[in-house]
């Protein structure tokens, strides 16, 4: 499995109340990896330390490392008011190979038969069930507001070749929120949570 802790070095994320959303992401993150390795699971780590990694490194590290499902952790920034865990998987809408940028309804036609179970729904599929356990299995262990399982069009979702989700842990923009954030204990939650449905989404295939 590959953790990729988002943001990191000269890039902090958002930042409220004095809190960077590139440490919260670390810290679960690296919870994440703990609970994982204490069942036998080998984890690739995008960083493990307060280092700035570039999105495209991400990816390449995440393809190159052949993990069978890619985990990007964010801490998510808006209004005072907004709350909750949202969960996302690749949109589909496109991806690039190259200098080409590939349209989803023309994958069946552009790419072969092996290209277009990587690359195509069967990887959109699973990346949506994944998004769908762990979001599931957040909300369960932190009692956080249910922001469901979304889609969109991020860089290491996109260009990873492996079912991949990123995660929306929490708003650091919501001073309730952040401040369950920054405890070791809500830490734990969130990533007892993405480690539950890590192992419910292997269960089921």
């Amino acid at each position: 499995m590959f953790v990729d802790p988002g943001h990191g070095g000269t890039d902090p994320g958002a930042v409220s109340g004095g809190v960077q959303e590139k440490d919260l992401n670390l810290s679960v993150s690296l919870k994440v990896q703990a609970l994982l390795e204490s069942k036998g699971a080998e984890v690739i780590m995008s960083r493990t330390g307060d280092q700035f990694i570039p999105l495209s490194t991400i990816s390449s590290k995440a393809n190159a490392s052949n993990a069978d499902i890619f985990v990007s952790v964010h801490t998510n920034s808006a209004v005072a008011s907004a709350t909750g865990i949202e969960t996302y998987s690749y949109s589909g809408a496109s991806r690039s190979f190259g200098m080409f940028s590939l349209d989803l309804d023309k994958q069946n036609e552009s790419l072969s038969e092996g290209d277009f179970s990587t690359f195509g729904i069967d990887r959109l599929t699973q990346s949506v069930k994944l998004s769908e356990f762990v979001q599931k299995s957040m909300v369960n262990s932190t009692g956080a507001v249910d922001r469901g399982a979304k889609k969109q069009d991020f860089h290491v979702i996109r260009e990873t070749n492996m079912p991949a989700i990123l995660t929306e842990i929490g708003f650091v923009t919501n001073p309730s929120e952040r401040a369950k954030l920054v405890t070791d204990w809500y830490q734990n939650q969130l990533a007892t949570g993405i480690f539950n449905g890590v192992e419910n989404y292997f269960k089921t295939n």
